[in-house]
């Protein structure tokens, strides 16, 4: 009897208990072990994953229905990483504890899950944002607009004596 090789797959970014946010670019990274020596010919998807519920593994099993895995990219060449862009419109379904999966979709048949990792929100992009300082021969000022498209959201004056510093909303 003859044994096929296995191929296999180990992810190296994101590591277990990283932290992303939507809106960043962030590399997901992986090694390839594959004995069939065919690397440049191999290609991969890369989906996004909640982790399994553990109850789905024991007897009796929990009456929780998988989510569907939401879907980085399809069908690449197995380059080993992959910049990702992480959409500020992903669903918040995917958002939490999660995991990367790399399925290769060529022969031979690999597949590797990356450990626990979380996303988050980002930082919200209000507007724009402008700074003035005025210096003075006893304190700096500085004021920051903060404006949306057509008017001004905030005003804030910031005001610094030696050690202290106070915030006044303008």
């Amino acid at each position: 009897t003859i044994t096929p090789p296995i191929s296999s797959i180990s992810i190296t970014s994101p590591a277990a208990g990283e932290t992303w946010r939507v809106g960043e670019q962030r590399r997901i990274a992986w090694t390839t072990n594959d004995p069939t020596m065919r690397p440049m010919m191999a290609r991969v998807s890369i989906n996004l994953n909640r982790p399994r519920p553990t109850c789905l593994d024991v007897e009796p099993r929990c009456e929780i229905a998988e989510q569907s895995p939401y879907i980085i990219t399809k069908d690449i060449p197995d380059t080993g990483s992959y910049a990702w862009s992480i959409p500020t419109n992903l669903p918040d379904t995917y958002r939490g504890p999660a995991q990367i999966t790399v399925v290769r979709t060529s022969a031979p048949a690999a597949l590797g899950r990356s450990g626990t990792f979380t996303i988050v929100a980002g930082a919200t992009t209000v507007g724009d944002v402008s700074a003035v300082t005025a210096p003075s021969d006893t304190e700096s000022e500085a004021g920051i607009l903060v404006a949306g498209r057509e008017q001004v959201l905030s005003k804030f004056r910031f005001t610094a004596s030696g050690e202290d510093m106070t915030v006044q909303k303008l």
